[in-house]
């Protein structure tokens, strides 16, 4: 977007501060974004134009897959590739007589005779989302890959983050680094990242290698701060292999100008796996089965069948159970078997692990555990409700000031960052990590979260 309309646009939101006075805020705002989406408008269509004048030029047949299935239905998306940061070809999508799904044919375009490692990026108009793709292919002048009938296939990351370098900074410090799950080394894709963290603020960032030493995936990350002394910073992995983010439970002292680690001889950095090792426990003497469906938000949980429902006698757990489809009520269910050598105890507890959202809940309701009894059956589930997640210090979406109250300060943070790009106080959409940039999205955000002053 030109930067006179960012002006304009901005401009727009500060007068609109007189409005706030005499008008709810959120009833401002969520009109707005409301206003937005009840006319289809898309908001994030990027500006990406065809190079002309190039000297070579390759073509490609291609189709993009996201999560399996096959993204760009809607002929104003448009795919992109990338010598870095100068594009080197953009097209629309069409429906394909031969396979009836949509292609790309691209004609990319450089001065250059070879490049390796192209990137691309998908603009899917039926989400109005942009994805960064996982494949990456080397550009030969005159040569042509895929074909109408055979396109190839590039493979779209829906949660890949926009996590950005710091520049400009002071001091610096490096750290050679391998990241272990499970007792495994992850990161092989070129397209995982290892991000360091003080606090909010991201201190650096990097992409994996494969270590022509040890065999195994390497990050090689320059921390960057204006503080000479940083105790605690943490870190997270992006791992493209799979598509997650993981938290990591190591975290490493900032000191300037130190090095971490070696080519020969990596740092290890355990991630913290969010699946829960509940175990189902044996030998006890008395049952209560209990029959439940978990709401959060008015929605039922666990619909992956990964999901899982415990229950609890204060720190020992007491039964645990994976989700079904109930077949009479087509919501995801839990019939958990409680056991304990007691016959009978009051306010056991439940906590759910939701697959798709990789976060343990804890639940509202408590039951008492009284042997033989049933709680709920196959055709009236009990109804229990799932509220924030467990360990989760998440602080309140528009909250840019960090005084636990989104008011007028918070909301003159998000005027001057609208339309910005980059690591943003403001970028609150999606919730855990952001996208990079400040628009409507954040903006709903924002309203939903007006003259909030507790955790959402």
């Amino acid at each position: 977007m030109p930067d006179s309309e960012k002006l304009f646009l901005r401009d727009i939101m500060f007068k609109n501060i007189q409005i706030l006075i005499t008008v709810p805020a959120a009833i401002v705002l969520i009109t707005l974004a409301h206003n937005a989406a009840a006319q289809g408008e898309l908001l994030n269509i990027p500006a990406w134009q065809q190079p002309i004048g190039k000297q070579y030029f390759m073509t490609a047949y291609i189709e993009v897959i996201l999560n399996s299935e096959n993204i760009g239905y809607n002929t104003g998306s448009m795919l992109s590739a990338w010598n870095g940061e100068e594009i080197v070809g953009v097209t629309n999508s069409y429906i394909s007589p031969f396979t009836g799904y949509p292609t790309f044919f691209i004609t990319l375009a450089s001065d250059s005779y070879l490049i390796n490692d192209l990137t691309f990026k998908i603009y899917d108009a039926d989400t109005d989302i942009i994805y960064n793709i996982e494949t990456k292919l080397d550009f030969e002048a005159d040569s042509e890959i895929g074909t109408f009938y055979e396109p190839l296939f590039l493979f779209a990351l829906s949660n890949m983050p926009n996590w950005q370098q710091p520049t400009g900074k002071l001091n610096i410090m490096t750290a050679y680094t391998e990241v272990i799950l499970n007792g495994e080394n992850i990161g092989y894709s070129s397209s995982s990242m290892l991000s360091a963290w003080n606090g909010r603020e991201i201190v650096g960032v990097t992409n994996s290698y494969i270590s022509p030493y040890t065999g195994y995936p390497t990050f090689y990350i320059t921390m960057a701060s204006n503080s000479y002394l940083i105790e605690g910073l943490t870190f997270k992995i992006y791992n493209a292999d799979t598509d997650e983010i993981f938290d990591i439970e190591t975290t490493m002292n900032f000191v300037a100008n130190d090095e971490r680690g070696s080519f020969y001889d990596p740092v290890f950095l355990t991630a913290i796996d969010p699946v829960p090792d509940w175990q189902q426990p044996t030998g006890k003497q008395n049952i209560v089965t209990v029959t439940a469906v978990v709401m959060l938000n008015g929605k039922a949980m666990g619909s992956n069948p990964e999901s899982m429902l415990s229950t609890w006698d204060g720190e020992q757990i007491t039964g645990v159970i994976n989700s079904y489809i109930n077949p009479v009520t087509g919501y995801p269910t839990f019939t958990v078997v409680a056991v304990s050598n007691k016959y009978r105890v009051n306010n056991m507890k439940f906590k759910l692990y939701d697959a798709d959202t990789k976060k343990i809940y804890e639940i509202e309701e408590t039951f008492n555990f009284v042997a033989n009894t049933e709680i709920g059956n196959f055709f009236s589930p009990s109804i229990v409700t799932a509220i924030n997640p467990v360990g989760s210090e998440l602080q309140i979406a528009g909250d840019l000031d960090g005084n636990e109250l989104v008011n007028d300060a918070d909301l003159l943070i998000f005027c001057t960052q609208w339309m910005e790009q980059g690591t943003l106080e403001a970028d609150i959409f999606p919730l855990e990590q952001g996208d990079g940039q400040v628009d409507l999205r954040d903006f709903a955000v924002f309203a939903n979260a007006w003259l909030t002053s507790q955790s959402l």
